[in-house]
């Protein structure tokens, strides 16, 4: 997939399923992914996102679980690579499903917008790799 501004990644649980999907920015670029909504069976149904385009690469996050309120309020549903390139893998049980899925806003670029009282902001991949050369990162606090 090549970036849009705007873009949006929508999977509704199904059984058994596994998906991969591949987000590429213009070179030099980083990508900023924003989770609105996840819920997922818990323990048995998983999300990873890598740092890079491989399945080898770095992991950044994995989700499990309904998340959907703890992401809102979190500066967590916020993902930035440190290069032009994002892999995201979905795996899905077979059993009895009644759950969504999820919804991932991404973008080109450094951007995050956090609407709290109080919380927590780091540079990206902090804790996971060294953060991307040459970017100029935006986060609007409200």
């Amino acid at each position: 997939m090549r970036d849009k501004a705007g873009s949006e990644l929508v999977t509704r649980q199904g059984q058994g399923m596994e998906c991969v999907y591949v987000i590429r920015a213009p070179h030099g670029k980083v990508i900023t992914l924003e989770i609105t909504e996840l819920d997922l069976e818990d323990d048995k149904d998983f999300l990873v996102i890598r740092d890079g385009a491989e399945s080898k690469n770095s992991p950044l996050a994995k989700f499990s679980g309904n998340m959907t309120e703890k992401l809102v309020k979190s500066h967590e549903r916020y993902i930035v690579s440190t290069g032009d390139s994002l892999y995201i893998y979905f795996h899905s049980s077979v059993g009895v499903h009644g759950r969504r899925g999820f919804n991932i806003r991404y973008k080109a670029g450094c951007e995050i917008a956090l609407n709290a009282d109080q919380g927590i902001v780091t540079s990206p991949a902090f804790g996971v790799t060294s953060y991307p050369m040459n970017q100029n990162c935006v986060y609007k606090i409200s």
